[in-house]
């Protein structure tokens, strides 16, 4: 019963070897993935990732456009997407 919701995420392609790892004993099916940003900044095109269940409205390969300390600003794909439960 993992929630992933309302992240944004930065990551280089090249050296992943996975998107996401729920570990032994899990349930991966029972993970929730909903409202991510998932870019990859080496490869913006191979930013749509691996999950465990499948993500509603996720967001792939789109620049956040990341401000100093790593903050957004309106005109960031990620601006007003939350969806305001986390």
């Amino acid at each position: 019963d993992g929630l992933v919701i309302d992240n944004l995420f930065v990551f280089e392609d090249g050296p992943l070897s996975t998107h996401v790892n729920v570990g032994p004993n899990t349930a991966p099916a029972t993970f929730q993935f909903r409202n991510n940003l998932w870019y990859a900044a080496d490869a913006p095109g191979s930013s749509q990732p691996s999950l465990p269940s499948p993500e509603t409205g996720g967001v792939y390969g789109e620049d956040p456009l990341l401000l100093a300390g790593f903050r957004i600003d309106s005109s960031s794909p990620a601006a007003g997407s939350s969806t305001g439960l986390t």
